[in-house]
C-alpha cells in the first residue's frame, strides 16, 4: 500500500491538540481514536465514492499523481474502516517569486452522514499547515458561492475573479 505522500508530514504539523479534540490520529497503531487522518493510498477505492457526493468522478489512476504536487488526506471512521472525508492540497511551481511554491485547495468533502462536525474544518487547516511545510508563499481555492462563508470562518478572502475556458472532450 503506497501512500501519495510521506505519512510523517502530517505527524510534523503541530496540530495534535486540534486533532485530539475531535478524537483523530495520525498514527495508524490502535489508539482509541475514532478517526484516522492520513495520506491517500494508491488503493483508497472508497475515495472515488467520497468525491461522488461534491462532483462527477472520472477514471483515477495511481500514476496520475506526481510525488510532490498532490497532497490529498483523507479522514477514516477506524471501527467502520470507512472513508469519510478528503480534501487535496495541489501544490504549483511558479517561474515568478522565485521559483516559488502556490497551494491551491480542492475536492473538500466530509460524507453526508458526519458533517456539521468541524471536520471539514480541521481538513482545511492541516491542508494550510502542509502548504506552509512545503513553503507555499499563498494558497487559493475556488468554490461556489454557497461556501464562501464557510472558507472566511476559515481565514481565506475574496481577492480576485475567477475565470475559465470549458475545454470539450
Amino acid at each position: 500500500m503506497s501512500f501519495l505522500f510521506d505519512p510523517s508530514i502530517l505527524q510534523d504539523l503541530g496540530l495534535d491538540a486540534a486533532l485530539q479534540a475531535k478524537d483523530i490520529t495520525t498514527d495508524p497503531s490502535p489508539g482509541g481514536c475514532q478517526y484516522l487522518l492520513r495520506p491517500l493510498r494508491s488503493t483508497d477505492f472508497d475515495y472515488l465514492r467520497l468525491l461522488k457526493q461534491l462532483t462527477v468522478v472520472g477514471d483515477i489512476s495511481e500514476s496520475d499523481f506526481e510525488c510532490d504536487t498532490y497532497f490529498i488526506v483523507v479522514l477514516e471512521d477506524l471501527p467502520l474502516r470507512k472513508l469519510i472525508g478528503c480534501a487535496t492540497l495541489l501544490v504549483e511551481l511558479k517561474m515568478i517569486h522565485n521559483r516559488s511554491k502556490r497551494g491551491h485547495i480542492e475536492d473538500v468533502v466530509i460524507d453526508e452522514a458526519y458533517r456539521g462536525k468541524g471536520l471539514g474544518k480541521l481538513l482545511v487547516s492541516v491542508l494550510i499547515e502542509v502548504g506552509k511545510l512545503q513553503g507555499c508563499y499563498k494558497i487559493s481555492l475556488d468554490c461556489d458561492s454557497d461556501k464562501v462563508a464557510f472558507y472566511e470562518r476559515n481565514g481565506f478572502k475574496q481577492e480576485t475573479v475567477s475565470m475559465c475556458v470549458r475545454l470539450s472532450r
